[in-house]
């Protein structure tokens, strides 16, 4: 994966519509971003996986209403404004390459504050038309297989990651949910968990109380 530009429009500490170029040049690998703190590096980190996962971003049990004023706080305010922004978009245009096929994707996503809540919408677009082969209530999950979130934790980080990294001494779990995401070991844990809720869910519908008890040994 490559990506060749960010688009922030009204995101965090920039005004306006700004563009990023992010293609590595020389055939570097890495793209560094420096900057004074405050100047909205670990913005153009947030905007990328907002823009890729939407409400994952949140991770722990998020909920509509946390998303949402998630949002709602990601929209630049400047108090020397008369009028402030009320709407807010984040862009990012990447290669992907796949069996030998290399192809550019476009995800844009918008989001408004109409006094009653928060409208967002999210579209993708394949080597430049509308990503049509896969039904638009299933594109989130294709990003997610495509990019997967844990495994972008690796790819997509500032210093202090790096930090919590290395002072994660005792269990090294930041390093360990990487790796299981990487590795594909956290979709065992989750269906592990699944099971285990199904199970109990089962056996409370049917008043298997002795089978439950049998299992819990």
């Amino acid at each position: 994966m490559i990506i060749n530009k960010l688009i922030l429009e009204n995101f965090g500490l920039f005004s306006g519509k700004q563009e990023l170029d992010l293609r590595p040049k020389d055939n570097k690998k890495i793209v560094l971003i420096g900057g004074k703190n405050g100047n909205g590096k670990t913005t153009i980190f947030d905007a990328i996986r907002l823009c890729l996962y939407g409400p994952i971003v949140l991770e722990n049990g998020f909920t509509k209403k946390s998303y949402e004023k998630y949002l709602l706080e990601k929209i630049h305010h400047n108090p020397k404004l008369d009028t402030q922004p009320t709407k807010a978009c984040v862009g990012l245009e990447f290669q992907h390459a796949h069996l030998g096929n290399v192809d550019t994707y476009n995800i844009i996503r918008n989001w408004e504050n109409n006094g009653k809540g928060v409208v967002e919408s999210f579209e993708i677009k394949k080597n430049k038309k509308i990503l049509n082969e896969i039904d638009s209530a299933q594109w989130q999950d294709f990003i997610n297989d495509l990019i997967p979130p844990g495994l972008s934790r690796l790819f997509f980080f500032d210093g202090e990651k790096i930090q919590v990294l290395a002072d994660d001494i005792e269990d090294n779990k930041e390093l360990a949910d990487s790796f299981k995401a990487l590795f594909g070991v956290d979709l065992v844990e989750k269906l592990k968990s699944d099971l285990e809720i199904y199970t109990i869910k089962q056996l409370k519908k049917e008043g298997a109380k002795d089978l439950q008890k049998k299992i819990l040994r």
